[in-house]
């Protein structure tokens, strides 16, 4: 990753609902539209999952959040990956992804699992890049994706 580029884990929930604020649009499907109260909803990542953002100076380039708390099935969940539009093809979403992918293992976790819409290429690509294999439908419009840890 560039030096200029910094990660930060998050755990304020204001401020998780910022990011998730900026990156609303980010998705084919908007962040409030799958899932509703951005309010409820950073308050929930803020307890629950690992919140990953990577910055240059004070802009927020990309963010991800992990859940790693299902310690009987050892199985992770990646909640969100974002990258701004302006900063793709950086490998901004790499880096995030292997931040996941890493803090998973550390937790013990066996398994990474996602959900991502059938439109959305561009992240199919990345979980392609991370060896994630499609396991199944998850929606009319998603599917499952997993990857061995």
């Amino acid at each position: 990753m560039n030096s200029d580029y910094t990660t930060e884990t998050l755990s304020d929930w204001k401020e998780i609902k910022q990011i998730l604020l900026l990156f609303n649009v980010s998705f084919p499907r908007s962040l409030i539209d799958r899932v509703g109260d951005l309010e409820k909803y950073a308050r929930k990542l803020a307890e629950n999952a690992i919140v990953f953002s990577i910055c240059m100076e004070d802009k927020v380039l990309g963010f991800a959040a992990c859940y790693c708390n299902d310690k009987l099935n050892k199985q992770a969940y990646l909640a969100q990956i974002a990258v701004n539009d302006a900063y793709r093809r950086l490998n901004l979403g790499s880096c995030l992804m292997k931040l996941c992918i890493e803090t998973a293992r550390q937790k013990g976790m066996e398994k990474l699992i996602l959900e991502v819409d059938d439109d959305n290429v561009a992240a199919q690509n990345l979980y392609a890049k991370y060896e994630f294999i499609k396991t199944g439908k998850a929606s009319g419009t998603s599917h499952y994706f997993e990857r061995i840890l």
